[in-house]
C-alpha cells in the first residue's frame, strides 16, 4: 500500500509539474506573438483610394417649372454635373524598403486617381505613386512620394512554407484601423484553374474587406 502510496503520489507531482510547464510555455509563446505584432504592425500601411467622379444634381426649380408645361427638363440647357473626388477603396500594405516601396494588391488602388496612405493609426496621410501592378497576380507596387523614416519588412521564402504554420493576417479591416487575426496555413501549391498562376497559399487567417494587401 505504502508503495501505491508513493507511485500516486509521483503521478500526482508529475502531472502538477507538466500543468505548470506548459502553462508557462503558453505564456512565453503568448509573449511572443505580441512582441511580433508589435515590431511589425509599425510597417503595415492603411491604403485608402480615391477617383473622380460625379455628384447627383437637384433640379433646379426653373427645370421643374418648364418641365411642367413643355415635356420635361430634357427640353431645357442641363448645366454639367459636378465633378468631386469620391472614395474608392479601402485596404492595406506593407513596406519593403527603406525608400517607402509598399506591396499591396491591385485591386485595392484599380481605377483610383489618388492613393494615400496612413503608416500609424490616427498619423498623417502621405501621397504614393504606382510603380507596377500585375492584375491577374493581383498585386502592385507602390511608393511613398515623401522622404520620411520607415520600418520595412523581410520578405520570407514562400517555398519554405509548410502546412500548419502560424500566420498573422495584420491590416485594416473596413476602415477601422490595424487589427491583427491567427491562423495557419491551411494548404500550399494550392491551383486556381482560373488563373495560369497555380500556386497559391491558402491561409484560416480571418481576412476582411479592408485587409486586402
Amino acid at each position: 500500500m505504502a508503495f501505491e502510496r508513493k507511485t500516486y503520489g509521483f503521478v500526482t507531482l508529475g502531472l502538477i509539474l507538466g500543468q505548470v510547464v506548459q502553462a508557462s510555455l503558453l505564456e512565453d509563446l503568448s509573449r511572443e506573438k505580441e512582441d511580433l505584432i508589435s515590431r511589425i504592425k509599425g510597417s503595415v500601411v492603411n491604403i485608402t483610394t480615391f477617383a473622380q467622379g460625379y455628384a447627383p444634381r437637384m433640379m433646379t426649380p426653373e427645370e421643374y417649372f418648364f418641365g411642367q408645361f413643355f415635356g420635361g427638363p430634357g427640353r431645357m440647357p442641363r448645366r454639367p454635373e459636378k465633378t468631386v473626388k469620391q472614395k474608392l477603396s479601402l485596404g492595406s500594405g506593407f513596406i519593403i524598403d527603406e525608400e517607402g516601396a509598399i506591396i499591396t494588391n491591385h485591386h485595392v488602388i484599380d481605377r483610383a486617381d489618388e492613393i494615400k496612405v496612413q503608416i500609424v493609426e490616427d498619423g498623417p496621410f502621405y501621397a504614393v505613386s504606382v510603380v507596377g501592378r500585375d492584375p491577374e497576380m493581383d498585386i502592385a507596387l507602390l511608393k511613398l512620394k515623401d522622404k520620411i523614416v520607415v520600418k520595412p519588412l523581410k520578405l520570407g521564402d514562400s517555398d519554405a512554407v509548410r502546412e500548419g504554420a502560424v500566420v498573422f493576417a495584420l491590416g485594416n479591416p473596413f476602415g477601422y484601423g490595424h487589427s491583427s487575426h491567427e491562423g495557419t496555413i491551411s494548404a500550399v501549391a494550392r491551383k486556381n484553374p482560373e488563373s495560369r498562376y497555380t500556386k497559391f497559399i491558402q491561409t484560416s487567417a480571418l481576412i476582411n474587406p479592408g485587409n486586402s494587401g
